[in-house]
């Protein structure tokens, strides 16, 4: 590595010098409490910290022994700032070095160095942010999209029985919306029910969604999820794929040298980064639900390598401190949903908040007020010794029945290599709660839930619910399973179940599965249910997320024989399901159609179902042109230059590139890539800049036949773009469609012709020698 050229001529340094130190007392008068003597010598110096030179020169001062550097040069440096007041000189405050604790330093006068060396401690702190830089949602112009699945069955020689799925949708500027419809034939009795109809606008900068229409209640921690028309707003954080709200542990380390760090999560690479000298911390850290291990992984430019260990436990219902969430919905009950298009009941308002109060422990609070009952109530979650995730909820009711109670408590762990959660409930006779009228809920209820995994010899689960409702009988089930791999590509499955309704049943199922390719696997299985035995085979292959063919056989033996072969396979633009089964002697048939349209900047296209974001992509002037989406292939242009890529992910920044190789070398592109984020189940536009280039080769000469002078430059009127002329006065222009008048210029001379595109000349026509006139320069 080269020194920084700081050798100046003596000369100019003596004026630069002269005119700091006159500088220098008229600055120090409006510091009357920062005084610098006369005597300071004012030094020009490279500066070395730990060894590693730096890119830039320094001027500094030096006092009384002490060494000054201006406030700029060390935050250039990565320093810290020391807390000293500094000196002004030229209008710029300089810190005492020696104020840095644990900061050495020395100068080497003949090479004109400021030698630094210290620990990591006397740098400034560096905070590393592992979540990609969030981008705003792409502008796009408004449009709509239709998806539809279509079904038909037939059992036996009966009427063949069609229904259909149906949604339209409208996105625009204010947001998006539309409805949702079900079709069902069933011989002589047909019916068109509408299921929801909604307007949803988000608002992904404060991670905010307005939903006017019908729609779903959030249930909390002690809630049922209700489907209702009116009004709901609230927080939203899958506006933000970026944000997590779990309370994740801060990462910290530091290196005395520029260094590259590794952060593995479950032995997993979530991060690679380059940092400067100094400590670091990395804040949010892509960890998972549950409990696991963080390693960071630090090698400075000496290969010497040190390595962090932190354990971790994150859970979804722990919020980061200081977070809050909340909801609102105001509305009234949906009734008879999927049967009756129009019917709404009881008016109702609820609203929930929770609100992470630490790292370990988070609130909620919930409130339901409705027409006929009241209720309320609370949930505390708290982190046990980073082991368990305990929950507590107590929620009190009012209603003509009179006034009740519900208790829940439960412990959680997710781990390596054993898990297990209980929870248990009690709920008075008198308790209700919206979609729970007095004495729905049990008595009782209590769950419970252990497994351990065990490497290479597989892992046991074992379950039990105990559930004791007011009218009617106790229900006890205990489920004990089993998994492990045979070899490479097989697994064995066993599970045994016994349930408690008064009688006792008791069920068996053994599975053996192989892997026999990348999407294609085949098991048996033998079951006992009580006195019923079954026994089957099957094979299957599962379709591609792309255009291709999936299918299913299977064999079964038992009270009722049952055969059955399916084919389902995407396209394009469409996806089928076709299905034949024949069971008790009776055969049936089943075939269903999924797909979608979507209209958007003037082109109607045909799709698969349209569940989340899409793009309308223009490819300039060229149809037929392959298009990427995250490296893949996923569409190619039609005649009008224009494809649909659909299933982009809302409010993630997603790139899409275009196939070069399918545009001609003439062609003019701005760029090959661009970077789109689309909103939730909308559209977005994706222009790349192609046309042809009218590109020409033209020979320039002066009025007496000579070549331009190489390096002269060329400009057509009205275009910005400047081109260079070659030996022989040949330059090569683009933009050149008909007729254009150019200007040359070289020397401080400059000359004017006027050339012409001849017709049918090919992509790259020559022309000339064209004679340029002189004319005065500009």
């Amino acid at each position: 590595m080269g020194l920084p050229r700081c050798a100046i001529p003596l000369f100019h340094l003596l004026i630069l010098m002269a005119a700091l130190m006159a500088a220098a007392p008229a600055r120090a008068e409006t510091l009357p409490d920062c005084p610098v003597a006369a005597d300071a010598e004012l030094v020009l110096l490279v500066p070395r910290v730990n060894g590693q030179l730096a890119p830039f020169c320094a001027f500094a001062l030096k006092l009384d022994g002490l060494v000054y550097l201006p406030r700029d040069d060390i935050e250039r440096l990565g320093l810290r700032l020391p807390d000293s007041a500094p000196l002004i000189r030229g209008g710029s405050p300089h810190y005492p070095l020696d104020a840095i604790a644990e900061l050495e330093y020395r100068i080497d006068e003949p090479q004109q160095e400021l030698h630094i060396s210290g620990p990591a401690s006397i740098f400034r702190p560096h905070r590393i942010s592992p979540t990609p830089r969030r981008h705003p949602p792409s502008p796009g112009p408004g449009g709509a999209f239709l998806n539809y699945d279509l079904h038909a069955q037939q059992r036996g020689s009966g009427h063949v029985d069609t229904s259909g799925l149906f949604e339209t949708r409208l996105f625009g500027a204010g947001g998006s919306g539309g409805g949702t419809w079900l079709l069902q034939d069933f011989g002589d009795d047909r019916e068109w029910v509408r299921l929801e109809t909604e307007w949803t606008v988000d608002q992904p900068e404060q991670r905010r969604r307005l939903r006017i229409g019908d729609g779903t209640t959030r249930p909390g921690a002690w809630g049922s999820p209700m489907r209702f028309g009116g009004i709901q707003w609230g927080t939203d954080f899958s506006l933000d794929p970026y944000f997590s709200t779990t309370a994740a542990p801060t990462v910290a380390g530091e290196t005395p040298l520029p260094s590259t760090l590794e952060l593995y999560v479950d032995n997993r690479l979530a991060l690679r980064r380059d940092v400067p000298p100094g400590p670091f911390e990395i804040r949010d850290p892509p960890v998972v639900t549950g409990e696991g291990e963080m390693q960071l992984v630090i090698r400075d430019l000496l290969g010497r390598e040190q390595v962090v260990t932190q354990p971790y436990h994150a859970n979804p219902r722990l919020l980061k401190p200081g977070l809050t969430d909340y909801h609102l919905a105001l509305g009234q009950l949906r009734r008879d949903f999927g049967r009756e298009s129009h019917r709404y009941g009881t008016g109702f308002g609820a609203g929930l908040i929770r609100h992470g109060l630490s790292p370990t422990l988070t609130g909620e609070g919930r409130l339901e007020i409705a027409e006929d009952q009241q209720t309320g109530g609370f949930s505390l979650s708290h982190l046990l010794l980073d082991w368990a995730v305990a929950d507590l909820t107590l929620a009190v009711s009012q209603s003509d029945a009179g006034e009740g109670q519900l208790a829940r408590a439960g412990l959680l762990r997710q781990a390596r290599p054993y898990s297990f959660g209980l929870r248990l409930s009690h709920a008075s006779r008198h308790y209700t709660q919206l979609g729970a009228p007095p004495g729905a809920l049990p008595r009782y209820q209590a769950q419970a839930h252990v497994s351990r995994s065990f490497g290479r010899h597989g892992s046991w689960a074992a379950s039990t619910l105990y559930r004791e409702p007011r009218e009617s009988r106790t229900f006890r089930s205990y489920t004990l399973s089993h998994r492990r791999r045979l070899g490479e590509h097989t697994a064995l499955s066993i599970s045994l179940t016994r349930t408690e309704l008064g009688d006792r049943d008791h069920s068996i199922r053994i599975t053996l599965t192989r892997r026999l390719g990348t999407r294609t696997s085949g098991s048996a299985y033998h079951s006992r249910d009580g006195d019923s035995r079954r026994q089957g085979v099957s094979l299957q292959r599962s379709p591609p997320p792309g255009p291709g063919i999936g299918w299913r056989v299977l064999a079964e033996d038992g009270p009722n024989e049952r055969l059955e072969a399916r084919l389902r396979g995407n396209t394009a633009v469409t996806s089928f399901d076709v299905a034949a089964a024949q069971r008790a002697g009776v055969t049936a048939y089943r075939a269903g159609l999924r797909g979608g349209f979507a209209y958007m900047d003037g082109g109607l296209f045909a799709s698969r179902r349209i569940d989340d974001g899409f793009a309308v992509v223009r490819t300039g002037e060229y149809p037929g042109v392959g298009i990427y989406r995250n490296n893949h292939l996923v569409a190619r242009s039609n005649q009008r230059a224009m494809a649909l890529v659909p299933r982009l992910r809302a409010y993630e920044a997603q790139r899409l590139a275009i196939e070069l190789d399918d545009i001609p070398l003439e062609a003019r592109i701005d760029s090959p890539e661009l970077v789109v984020v689309p909103r939730r189940r909308s559209g977005v536009l994706a222009h790349f800049d192609i046309a042809p280039a009218y590109g020409a080769l033209v020979q320039l000469v002066d009025e007496q036949g000579d070549p331009l002078p190489a390096g002269s430059t060329v400009r057509l009127a009205e275009h910005d773009e400047r081109f260079p002329v070659a030996h022989h006065g040949w330059v090569y222009v683009t933009g050149l469609r008909d007729t254009a008048r150019l200007t040359a210029r070289w020397d401080g001379r400059a000359c004017t012709a006027q050339i012409t595109r001849p017709a049918d000349a090919g992509p790259q026509p020559r022309i000339g020698p064209v004679t340029c006139k002189e004319v005065p320069p500009e």
